[in-house]
């Protein structure tokens, strides 16, 4: 990351923060299964954050990084699939408790595999 902020963008000002997370057997959590170390990254936001939110997402991914619920990504289903194992059963699960999708938001309803 911080040859990244040095060559690519020197002009974000926010800090880098970081925190360790125990393993737990949540289906869709970023920490199932392993030791797991958070990294959020943040930036103004009068600034179009994309190139650098997608940089970033690029080393997170090369350590098999999964992203967290409620912040910004551009994974894909079969991203989420590859990474989580419950993947399928999850949405099995979320079409019978919501078969209609009246729950589903814009973020979901892109994630929802065919």
């Amino acid at each position: 990351m911080r040859e990244l902020l040095e060559r690519k963008f020197p002009d974000v000002a926010w800090p880098i923060e970081y925190r360790t997370v125990a393993p737990d057997d949540v289906w869709l959590s970023p920490a199932r299964k392993r030791p797991t170390v958070t990294v959020s990254i943040h930036e103004d936001v009068v600034r179009d954050e994309t190139a650098y939110y997608q940089s970033a997402e690029k080393i997170f991914r090369s350590y098999g990084g999964r992203p967290h619920w409620g912040k910004v990504h551009y994974l894909t289903s079969d991203d989420f699939a590859a990474s989580y194992d419950h993947w399928d059963q999850w949405w099995g699960v979320r079409e019978g408790v919501d078969p209609t999708g009246v729950l589903l938001n814009d973020q979901l309803r892109q994630l929802r595999p065919s």
